[in-house]
């Protein structure tokens, strides 16, 4: 029993975090690069902290970042915890 009320609560927040980040598309937010992979690139928002948040990620941005870059994106899709942005 315990298990299925973590299940029904960890299934509400989802519902919650998912709804909140529907809220982001269309804005801009600089982000801070953390990593650099070949498909895309791992950042996070002023608002999402290491370990705790989740990500936001750049999908084949056709620019190289590295870490520690801070550009501005805009919001085009979200997912239960991370976000997909869009470089300006």
């Amino acid at each position: 029993e315990a298990q299925d009320r973590y299940d029904e609560i960890m299934t509400m927040q989802q519902e919650i975090s998912r709804n909140h980040n529907r809220t982001l598309i269309n804005k801009t937010f600089k982000v801070l690069v953390e990593t650099n992979q070949d498909e895309y690139i791992q950042a996070r928002t002023e608002f999402q902290a290491p370990e705790v948040d989740g990500n936001t990620y750049i999908i084949n941005p056709g620019v190289s970042l590295q870490p520690g870059d801070m550009p501005e994106v805009v919001i085009k899709d979200t997912f239960e915890y991370d976000l997909h942005g869009e470089l300006l």
